[in-house]
């Protein structure tokens, strides 16, 4: 599972607004060698807003935990790229095969749109699927200092 720490900052019917810390956006190799430091050049200062199905009854202010199953965050990003990728290439394709290059952009232009029409009714579908939605749960507070008693 992919996690995620959020803090609850409004309530609307059956939903919650949170928002990250920014801290959290990439892997946390940032600093680490070999790291690819994206998280160093993007806007890693932002805080991200996510509108989440509020499960739990969490209350604003309140630390939670976004979380989504293994897998679907690059399930979705192959399909956000790649379907409207190979839309525009078999568009341009089957336009030059059939009348040559104006057919070819006008193919590419039709495959990106039909592209971008199925990745829309996909989000709807996606949100209302469970298995692609963030699953929000409460974190659960953790003490910073620990106490040792000496032992005699």
């Amino acid at each position: 599972m992919s996690q995620c720490n959020a803090r609850v900052i409004s309530i609307d019917a059956d939903h919650v607004l949170v928002e990250t810390d920014p801290r959290a956006v990439g892997c946390g190799n940032c600093d680490s060698p070999g790291g690819c430091r994206s998280g160093f050049f993007s806007d890693a200062d932002a805080r991200r807003q996510y509108r989440v199905l509020n499960s739990i009854d969490a209350a604003v202010g309140e630390e939670v935990q976004l979380m989504t199953a293994d897998g679907s965050l690059l399930k979705i990003s192959l399909l956000a790229y790649g379907l409207p990728t190979l839309l525009v290439l078999l568009g341009a394709a089957l336009g030059q095969s059939l009348h040559g290059d104006l057919w070819a952009i006008n193919g590419a232009i039709f495959g990106l749109l039909f592209g971008l029409i199925i990745l829309r009714d996909g989000q709807r579908r996606a949100l209302e699927n469970a298995t692609v939605t963030p699953i929000m749960t409460l974190q659960k507070a953790v003490s910073t200092t620990c106490q040792f008693m000496e032992q005699k």
